[in-house]
């Protein structure tokens, strides 16, 4: 009896981890088959446009700030501990404005995608074709998504493959919202059908996460007000106590032990702004 609730246990757990192996097999060819692009291409193009979101000089603030480090260690002479801070909060500090930029540039196109969006419907309500109203929409939508979208339109007309173009127009603006538009656009072109009430679902879609950002970003802002207001009066007392009192000042600065607790002090400002920014950047 024992020796047979050994092997039926024994075969009901390899059962049970030959289904978990399978069914994890499936999940993982599943997610892959998702993130593939709609191309099947070898390799996709390079889109020589620059993206939408990204700085297109963002390195040169970090570029002139390990300079300044470097000069102030090796011309300033001032200490090495101290330098190494004040890049890390200067790096941490100049990583928060361009994130901060390059949100303001995403909600910016998805609210240009949505005006967009609403044009193509409007186009196709009218009777006119999916190009042609996409080229309206180009004509009346403002920078930086005009570009884009006359791009995607000039390589449709010159040959190109309509789901090509629409696979360039999401490299060069990669978002997620974008992404959804282009798709769409390409299974469109494969399978037909009515596309004005999927586009209409896609803009609705849109609005509500830019309406989200915009929740989140007027949530987190007392946070972040509030953090960098602390920090703002940090250095403000640091100021004023040096204006009344400089040579207490110069000589706690002076000492070894002085310059280490002010370059840990820094460091950790670096640690929190950094984890602050962790914390409200938006996932989905």
């Amino acid at each position: 009896m024992a020796d047979v609730l050994v092997g039926g246990g024994l075969a009901l757990g390899l059962g049970a981890g030959a289904w978990f192996l399978r069914r994890r097999r499936l999940r993982a060819r599943t997610v892959e088959r998702l993130a593939e692009p709609f191309v099947e291409d070898e390799e996709p193009e390079q889109v020589t446009r620059p993206a939408g979101l990204k700085t297109a000089y963002g390195w040169v603030a970090y570029v002139a700030l390990g300079a300044l480090g470097l000069g102030l260690y090796a011309f300033a002479n001032w200490p090495g501990i101290f330098c190494i801070a004040l890049l890390l909060i200067g790096g941490v500090g100049v990583s928060l404005a361009l994130t901060a930029t390059e949100l303001r540039r995403a909600v910016h196109l998805e609210t240009q995608l949505t005006e967009a969006i609403d044009l193509i419907v409007g186009g196709l309500h009218a009777g006119a074709g999916t190009l042609d109203a996409m080229e309206t929409a180009a004509r009346e939508s403002r920078e930086p998504l005009r570009s884009h979208l006359r791009d995607v339109v000039g390589a449709i007309r010159l040959g190109e493959r309509p789901s090509a173009a629409y696979e360039d127009l999401y490299h060069a603006i990669p978002l997620e919202s974008f992404r959804l538009f282009c798709f769409t656009l390409a299974v469109h072109e494969e399978t037909g059908g009515s596309l004005a009430p999927t586009l209409s679902m896609v803009a609705r879609s849109v609005r509500d996460n830019v309406e989200l950002r915009r929740r989140i970003n007027s949530e987190s802002m007392q946070a972040q007000g509030s953090v960098l207001g602390i920090l703002a009066i940090t250095y403000g007392i640091g100021i004023v106590t040096w204006k009344t009192h400089p040579e207490r000042v110069e000589s706690f600065v002076a000492d070894d032990m002085g310059i280490k607790l002010l370059a840990a002090a820094m460091i950790l400002q670096a640690a929190g702004l950094f984890w602050m920014s962790r914390m409200i950047k938006i996932r989905y």
